[in-house]
Formats: C-alpha cells, structure tokens, sequence
C-alpha cells in the first residue's frame, strides 16, 4: 500500500469502514397487530469497507457490504447474509469543471425526494449506470445527466423481457442546479425518463412504456440565516402502475408538492413546520387515468413519519402535515420531536359496490429520537413511535377496524462505529 503512495503527492488513497448493528421493537412497524400477535425484535447489522482512490485525472471507489439479521446464519456456518458490492465506479476527469462516472453507485438529490442512498435501510440505493457531472463553483452550477440500461443476465435474446418488478430497463435523467447570489439559496431542476418492460397479458409479447418525472426545488439553507426552507414541485406523466387487469399500463398525470420551512430561535433550538401531498386517483375515476404518484428511488424512512405505514402511496393519495422541534441538548447529544397528521386526498370507499366512505382521516404519529456522539468514530441514535390509529387507518391497511389491536409503537437503538482505516495524505506527512 506504501507503494501506491510514495512519491506520488498528487494521488490519494484512503480505506474508511463501518460497522452498524441495530435493534428494532416493531410493536405494530408500517401496520397494526391484532392482540394475539407477537411483536419482533430483529437486530440488522450492515457492515462496509470502502476504498477511495482520488487524482487529477481520475477517481475510483469501491465499497463492499455485507447485510444481514442476527441468526440468519448458524454458529457453523461462513455464508453471508448478503454480501456483495454497493458502489464500484471510476470517474474520469477533463476539462477544469467535467468528469464521466461509470459503474455502479450512489446518488442522491434534493432533500432524497427521487433518488437517495438511503443510508438507514441495511442495503443502501445504488444504480448501475454512467453519469456526467459539471461542477463549476464560480459560477455557481452543477450540472449531472445519467444513463442506465439493465438486463436481468447476461442474455442472448432481445425477446427476453426484463422483470419489471425489480427496476426499470432503462433511465436517463438531466439535474441542473444554481446558486442565487451569495446568501445560500438555490434552485434546481430534474427530468427523469423511465423505461420499463413486461409481457403484454393480450397477445404474450414484450412490452415497452415509458414513465416520465419532472420538477423543481427552490432551497434556502444558510449558517448564517436562522430562517431555511424547501420548496419542491414534481409532476408525472405517460404511463403508469401495469394494470393487470387491462393488460396494458394506465396512463398517468399525478403530481408531488412540499413545503419544508425550518426556524432557529437558538443556536441549540429549532423548529420545522411542513407539508407534503401526494396525488391519487378517485375511486369514481373511469378515465382510465391514474394520478396516483408513484415514488422513484428516494427514501423511504425520512418522510411520513418513521413508523414507514405510508412508505407507499395508494389510490387515495396522501397529505403529510408536521412540525418538528430539534435542539442540541449537549454539545454531543441532540434530540428531535417530530409529529405527523395524515390525511387521505381522494376518497376511500370500502364496501364491495364502493359506496361506504370512511372518511380523510389516517392517524397521527409521533416520533422522539435521539444521537449520541460517544467519541469521534462512533456514534448511537435511539428513537421511540407511537402510531394514533383510526378506522380508517386499519381499513387501507385492510384490516377490520372492529377487532382489538395492540397500541402500534416501535423503537430502535443502533450503533455505528466508521473509523478511517488509512489515509495516505496522514501517511506521506509522517
């Protein structure tokens, strides 16, 4: 390794790990249980090593996981839970302001609306694909355009269709984003083209449709200002979910809004008030139109609450209305409160002929967590949630209200210990 860095100042290595075990009460986690269920208390731990080789002309990164529960392998056994790699990618640079990207990794973007690594599920979010990134700091602009194209295997036939359940066959996508003057607000732009494919259920063959994203986001976020917030606007369009019942995807015109704004009365105290809508369809809909808004690839933990019982969004789309306090209550100890009330945005009609409607209401959530910075590579984050459930709470999630139900709350405590291994910048000063 000594080699690879001896005289050679221009060139770094640096090899950086993390070790991540977390326990989970799920007293009721994304739905509720009757009383004679059990509640589970898995422990998932994600382990990574990462190597990150940076130059003048070239970046390379490579990240190896293992993700696994507690017991998912015996006491005799040497098989992993799930090992593999989450980012593999070189980057090639020219120009003073340009880099090609290729091979698998990471991305994320605005607030991890679209696309995010989503750092709290023990997998992560990666992509195979080549990314052009523009990043030029005087004048304020980056510029990212992505493409991807995906086979299920090595295949020697065109007609082999790929699984639309697991990921699109092909995107492309052109992110733009600018600094407005000096004092931390910017905009940004996204257009997102999605290409997936199925079997026809009419005539057996493959099948080819398009799903479109589009938006902006306008960020206020400044050390310097007490007063923050995001703005964010999306809308989709040409085809939608695959109906099985038609054979053919819906069409689809569905629409995302959000307004985050956040306070700082102190340096150690704060507050956020915010509000996202998602679309969806009416059940008295006939258009053959879907305005359900169906998620990309962004988080699914850090919005609506993170009990995760509207990680998804039905055709009764969704209204997520919260505040959030959040201080410092040491200088390594924070905490946050945070309180979520749903709502429906179309209507939800249950019987069997769609004429009982069980009202807007989905329940109100309520989150306590706290990080402890224990020393300077690790760090424990502990949470509590407690869902209020309503009737109309247990019957999306097609339950019957009328059953006894144990109280929904879940709690975590995690532990993530990422020291940096090696560093060769630390190696050539000594």
């Amino acid at each position: 390794m000594s080699m690879i860095c001896t005289g050679l100042n221009a060139q770094d290595l640096v090899i950086n790990a993390e070790l991540r075990p977390r326990v989970e009460l799920r007293n009721g986690f994304q739905k509720p249980l009757y009383d004679t269920q059990n509640p589970a208390i898995p422990v998932l731990q994600r382990s990574r090593i990462g190597f990150t080789y940076t130059s003048h002309r070239l970046d390379m990164k490579l990240t190896l996981q293992d993700s696994r529960v507690w017991g998912q392998t015996n006491t005799e056994s040497i098989n992993t839970g799930n090992f593999g790699l989450f980012e593999a990618w070189a980057g090639i640079k020219f120009g003073k302001y340009s880099t090609i990207r290729v091979g698998r990794q990471g991305i994320g973007y605005d607030n991890n609306r679209l696309f995010a690594l989503s750092g709290w599920t023990n997998f992560g979010k990666s992509h195979d694909l080549a990314l052009y990134k523009f990043d030029n700091r005087d004048m304020g602009m980056k510029i990212d355009a992505g493409l991807a194209y995906n086979n299920p295997s090595n295949i020697k036939n065109y007609a082999l269709v790929y699984d639309v359940t697991k990921i699109y066959q092909e995107m492309a996508f052109l992110r733009v984003e600018k600094s407005i003057g000096r004092n931390g607000l910017n905009a940004s732009a996204i257009f997102v083209q999605e290409r997936f494919q199925d079997y026809n259920a009419l005539s057996n063959d493959p099948m080819n449709y398009h799903r479109f994203t589009t938006g902006a986001n306008l960020v206020l976020n400044s050390k310097d200002n007490p007063l923050g917030f995001i703005l964010t606007g999306y809308y989709q369009f040409r085809k939608g979910s695959y109906a099985l019942n038609s054979g053919y995807p819906n069409d689809l015109s569905a629409y995302f809004l959000a307004a985050n704004v956040r306070y700082r009365f102190f340096d150690s105290f704060g507050l956020n008030l915010g509000a996202d809508v998602y679309s969806g369809t009416s059940t008295d809909n006939n258009s053959g139109t879907s305005h359900t808004w169906q998620k990309l690839y962004g988080s699914n933990h850090s919005f609506n609450g993170s009990m995760e019982y509207w990680r998804d969004i039905k055709d009764y789309g969704l209204s997520d209305f919260y505040m959030t306090a959040f201080g410092n209550i040491t200088n390594n100890l924070s905490a946050q409160l945070c309180g979520h009330i749903f709502l429906t945005n179309n209507s939800y009609k249950y019987d069997a002929v769609n004429t009982l409607n069980a009202g807007a209401y989905l329940g109100t959530e309520v989150d306590l967590d706290f990080s402890w910075k224990v020393m300077k590579y690790v760090k424990c984050d502990f949470g509590y949630s407690y869902y209020f459930a309503s009737d109309q709470t247990y019957r999306v999630k097609s339950l019957d209200p009328t059953k006894d139900y144990r109280y929904p709350q879940w709690a975590f405590m995690s532990l993530t210990i990422n020291p940096e291994l090696f560093n060769s910048k630390v190696f050539q000063r000594k």
